[in-house]
């Protein structure tokens, strides 16, 4: 019998979460925990605290694979959706305090979200500009709503409507547009569209003859837009989440971006607001390009402006995680060899129990483990390092599920009587491109590769143990750092 006729992956289970293209209701499969919690109580305190200093925008940070796409989705959701259709989900939560306070903040209140995520080809701050009026806009029209107040689009087509900027449009369409457009009605249909590469050499072109179209002060055009909202009853705070936020903070112009996102953030720090940046990183803002330029002066102000909240995943949410996705189709069978695999083998009952000690609820945690197999209790601990130490998109814990080469799918296809566990030497195949990648482990991964031909020579146990003790030292744990005790087990 092969495992996978005992366990499977979960019919629409995600590796990757995309939150600006949710699949609707899975955000319900988020499995709560300590520091998600932790972190919602400081986010609600951000809006309605009476002290104006604690009012900040939202800066999360987090490696790939920690889960702050989901988890930011979670809060969008509690914060933004009618209150009868989050009731559940907020009476789940382990905190009796965050209940509390989340249900006593959505009878009075409620946020408008708006999600960004990546770059959107911006290269300077005016880009940046038109994205922001765009995607609110688009965030109206999916909400059904008709947002009054006028965007940089809406401006362009009353300047270019006047008959003096005729021979301008004629000639821009003849010569700069001519790919894009072919009449002024069409150049107006993209603009209706917020097509930004059309905006973008309008404006180029309008800078050339010394002409200009007004350009809306984003900051003053997102106090407008919340003030709609207050108006019309929809809501009393705007939210923009901007998922993968890190790909500006790179690029030539990052200064600029960076500058206009504290002035937007600056709007947060008033008290009762209503505008706040949520930013989704897998970095430190420490870390980027754009920080190491700063002065100290300017340092301050992104502490001043903003509350930075780091997501790291821990043991309990890596089992929970894992449980949740694996369909066990034959369960009967799985409890036959988890009792003679682990509740009845000493050693591996000893290992389980070792992972166990930090855990937040030990009896849930050991049941978790218990329905992973066949992942072996290291190999289930273990993963919940890779997910701080890797940051890669390509590679995560939850990557490792999904692959059909070297992954969870892939040894599913085993025998049971052949490979009792899935150990980590697995884990070591499946991540070491992104070891190879790093330089903090060439020294551990030259090792590997200058002894892995003859230790292969001595037989696969051999190898799958010097797989094991690499990725353990690359893991850099203290329960499973290799010693002769934990080689052993």
């Amino acid at each position: 019998m092969k495992y996978n006729e005992l366990v499977t992956i979960k019919k629409g289970y995600n590796d990757v979460f995309d939150l600006a293209s949710e699949q609707a209701g899975y955000w319900k499969n988020f499995v709560t925990n300590k520091k998600f919690e932790d972190n919602l109580i400081k986010i609600l305190k951000v809006f309605k605290s009476p002290v104006d200093t604690e009012h900040k925008s939202i800066w999360v940070q987090g490696t790939y694979g920690t889960g702050k796409s989901h988890s930011t989705s979670v809060i969008k959701h509690l914060l933004s959706d009618p209150l009868d259709e989050v009731n559940d989900f907020i009476n789940n939560l382990m905190s009796s305090q965050l209940r509390s306070e989340l249900l006593a903040f959505r009878k009075v209140r409620r946020i408008f979200p708006v999600v960004i995520k990546g770059n959107h080809n911006i290269s300077e701050a005016s880009d940046m500009n038109s994205v922001i009026q765009t995607e609110v806009k688009r965030a109206f029209k999916i909400a059904g709503f008709d947002l009054s107040v006028k965007s940089d689009f809406d401006t362009m087509i009353s300047t270019l409507s006047d008959s003096n900027f005729d021979t301008f449009v004629s000639n821009l369409i003849k010569h700069d547009l001519s790919e894009y457009v072919s009449s002024k009605e069409e150049l107006f249909d993209a603009l209706n569209n917020e097509d930004i590469g059309i905006l973008k050499i309008i404006n180029k072109n309008l800078k050339k003859y010394n002409l200009h179209a007004a350009s809306n002060n984003i900051v003053a055009w997102l106090s407008e837009v919340r003030n709609f909202l207050r108006k019309e009853n929809i809501a009393q705070d705007l939210v923009i989440f901007w998922d993968e936020f890190t790909s500006l903070l790179s690029i030539s112009e990052r200064k600029s971006i960076y500058s206009l996102t504290q002035d937007i953030a600056e709007i947060s720090t008033t008290h009762d607001s209503g505008v706040y940046m949520f930013l989704i990183t897998h970095i430190s803002y420490e870390s980027t390009d754009v920080y190491k330029d700063m002065s100290s002066n300017e340092k301050e102000h992104i502490r001043d402006r903003f509350i930075v909240l780091p997501y790291e995943i821990h043991y309990d949410t890596t089992y929970t995680i894992l449980y949740s996705a694996l369909e066990r189709t034959n369960p009967n069978e799985l409890e036959k060899l988890v009792d003679e695999r682990i509740k009845r083998n000493l050693e591996v009952e000893e290992c389980l129990e070792d992972v166990i000690a930090d855990t937040v609820d030990k009896n849930d945690s050991k049941n978790k483990l218990y329905g992973l197999y066949p992942f072996h209790p290291y190999t289930a601990y273990i993963s919940t390092f890779l997910a701080r130490i890797i940051g890669s998109s390509e590679r995560s814990v939850f990557n490792f599920l999904n692959d059909d080469n070297v992954g969870f799918i892939a040894f599913s296809k085993n025998e049971t009587k052949n490979i009792p566990f899935l150990t980590i030497d697995v884990l070591w195949d499946f991540f070491f491109d992104k070891f190879k990648e790093n330089p903090k482990y060439t020294e551990i991964v030259e090792i590997y590769r200058k002894n892995m031909d003859s230790v292969k020579q001595k037989g696969t146990e051999y190898f799958s143990l010097f797989k094991s003790i690499s990725e353990s030292f690359i893991s850099s744990s203290e329960t499973l750092f290799p010693n002769v005790r934990s080689v052993a087990k």
